[in-house]
């Protein structure tokens, strides 16, 4: 992959963090979906709430370990930019475009550089992961996680000595944070991951 290449995929990045971006605000002022599209969001801001003041014992019953996972996650952030949905959006608007730009790339690894702009395109424009990373819900950072560790990965399998440890380092603790969230995603990665390992690699750049 070329510098045009990665400046492309800058790009497709850039322009899927800025339509999440969009969305998820316009969306804070103005809603576009029905009601029935925002209960999870509501439960996790509300969970993040509870989380800062204190509270959340009493929501514990109806909140899985994934979730709460999550609204720590939220809770974050509202004591660094304030409480609301919007924090938790525009966050996942950026994990939205850095997820475009990692499955662009291993997509480009296992295929080849074209695909894997045509890749990003398609997962930038895809309106069911536009929303789901516009909105402050866990799917965002699910699908990071599951981007990153397929990269590391392939990274890792490309590599040699201690960076090939480092790659698959940081592939597990991708994995590990994966599993907090959404554990039964992980023996499809496991599957995938053996398949990439028998399948002839070519250079990771």
């Amino acid at each position: 992959m070329n510098r045009r290449w990665w400046a492309s995929l800058a790009a497709v990045c850039a322009l899927g963090f800025s339509l999440r971006a969009a969305v998820g605000t316009f969306d804070a002022r103005r809603p576009l979906f029905p009601t029935h599209y925002y209960n999870d969001e509501r439960d996790y801001v509300e969970a993040a709430s509870l989380l800062r003041e204190g509270r959340l014992d009493a929501r514990r019953t109806a909140l899985t370990p994934g979730k709460e996972v999550y609204a720590r996650w939220l809770a974050l952030l509202a004591r660094g930019f304030g409480p609301g949905h919007l924090p938790g959006r525009l966050a996942n608007a950026a994990a939205g475009g850095l997820t475009i730009g990692l499955w662009g790339w291993s997509t480009a690894v296992v295929t080849n550089p074209p695909a894997g702009l045509a890749a990003a395109a398609f997962i930038a424009a895809w309106p069911s992961h536009n929303f789901h990373t516009s909105m402050a819900i866990k799917e965002a950072p699910i699908s990071l996680l599951l981007a990153l560790c397929v990269a590391a990965l392939l990274a890792g399998l490309a590599a040699d000595g201690r960076r090939r440890q480092l790659w698959f380092a940081a592939a597990a603790a991708a994995a590990l944070g994966l599993s907090l969230m959404r554990a039964y995603l992980l023996p499809i990665l496991a599957l995938s991951t053996a398949a990439a390992a028998l399948r002839p690699g070519r250079p990771a750049r």
